[in-house]
């Protein structure tokens, strides 16, 4: 049996290249589940997961790069801290393109079983998203959390193999 944490990542090594033809191998394409919070409801089934997933975080977003900050694992979940950076090439959240590059974080969890990634609860800063396409300020809030005096686990850190 695979680690969970390693079909997890191979999964997501495809999505970000935009690899989606041999998806069998890492998911459970008819069973797959996925919420993505304030995007889309639950869905049922990897081919409309993919669709949500093409429609909201590849057609908006040009020359995106995602790092995983943080993970935990078990046996059949893993849960992951990840930060992403892109340009705004296309509409998001009702906002026509801007070429805006900007970033943010999202946690997500996904469920493993028999090798296969069979869902994921994903929720992406898109409040974070939203400011930054619009420059939209709420009390002068800054754009991103400050690291200063935060815990030392909050920071960055190399990603274990």
């Amino acid at each position: 049996m695979t680690q969970a944490i390693e079909v997890v990542r191979e999964w997501k090594k495809r999505l970000q290249a935009r690899d989606f033809e041999d998806m069998a191998d890492v998911v459970d394409l008819a069973g797959y589940t996925e919420i993505c919070l304030g995007l889309t409801p639950w869905t049922v089934g990897f081919d409309v997961a993919l669709s949500n997933y093409v429609k909201n975080m590849v057609q908006p977003w040009g020359d995106m790069h995602v790092e995983e900050e943080d993970a935990v694992a078990d046996d059949y979940t893993v849960v992951a801290r990840l930060h992403t950076t892109a340009t705004h090439i296309g509409e998001f959240l009702g906002v026509p393109a801007t070429s805006r590059r900007i970033h943010w974080d999202a946690i997500t969890m996904e469920r493993v079983e028999n090798d296969h990634v069979i869902g994921q609860w994903a929720q992406p800063d898109l409040f974070a998203m939203y400011r930054q396409i619009t420059d939209g300020q709420i009390m002068a809030a800054p754009l991103a959390a400050s690291l200063e005096n935060a815990p030392h686990w909050a920071y960055p850190r190399p990603v274990l193999a």
